[in-house]
């Protein structure tokens, strides 16, 4: 039988503190997509860090460009665009502040959405990641992703928007991230945790991805206990 992973995870925060249950999830409104060389800088905290590819962006944070542009998601203006070479730019919870430089190549996109996610320290990062590591590994076979015809009304209408980017583009990241989290927000797990799958593929060191893959797996196998423990012996209900 599947071994279910305990449902509280430890995480290290700031200061050396361990807190057993899961910190707060928050509305990001961006996502790093091509970081070239720029830095970026969390709200709250004074060190700059290189960005990376699947970075999450929330409000408050800034992210400077030196000698090539980034690119990025921006969802309270639903378009991705890029930051040109010198250029810095403070993400607010509804639009950019261009302190330095310019924005370049805006593309609209029909829809973008993100999960909401752990803003996860900097100093606590590596404890995260391996802890999501490690519960993975003791994860067994996922249950099969809900067909289409078996969605709630109005899932497939916000599925539609993200199905055709990734048809043009099947690794079209901010399309699979957006699709993801529709499919999470209605309750579509093993949907969901398909799609984060094939984005820790692209992005194996977005660490909110492993939590993301880590949550999903586990509610899964709960969920899956429990049908199991419902069913009478001999498999009738």
């Amino acid at each position: 039988m599947r071994r279910i992973i305990s449902a509280a995870l430890a995480v290290f925060l700031p200061g050396g503190m361990l807190f057993a249950q899961p910190p707060k999830k928050e509305e990001p409104v961006g996502l790093v997509l091509l970081p070239g060389s720029a830095k970026l800088t969390r709200a709250g905290v004074e060190t700059p860090l290189a960005a990376k590819p699947g970075d999450i962006l929330f409000s408050g944070d800034a992210m400077k460009t030196e000698a090539a542009p980034a690119s990025f998601l921006y969802c309270p203006s639903k378009s991705s665009q890029s930051l040109a070479a010198a250029g810095d730019v403070l993400f607010g919870p509804s639009q950019m502040k261009v302190r330095a430089g310019k924005i370049v190549d805006p593309k609209p996109m029909a829809s973008c959405f993100l999960p909401q996610v752990v803003r996860v320290a900097v100093a606590s990062q590596q404890h995260y990641g391996v802890s999501m590591t490690r519960g993975l590994k003791d994860a067994s076979q996922e249950p099969q992703p809900v067909p289409p015809d078996k969605w709630a009304a109005g899932v497939a209408a916000e599925v539609a928007p993200f199905d055709k980017a990734i048809a043009a583009d099947p690794k079209d990241q901010g399309a699979l991230v957006g699709r993801a989290a529709v499919f999470e927000k209605n309750n579509l797990l093993a949907n969901a945790l398909a799609d984060y799958k094939k984005i820790g593929e692209q992005w194996a060191d977005a660490v909110w991805v492993k939590g993301k893959i880590f949550e999903l797996s586990e509610a899964l196998a709960n969920d899956e206990a429990a049908a199991a423990a419902a069913t009478p012996a001999g498999g009738q209900t």
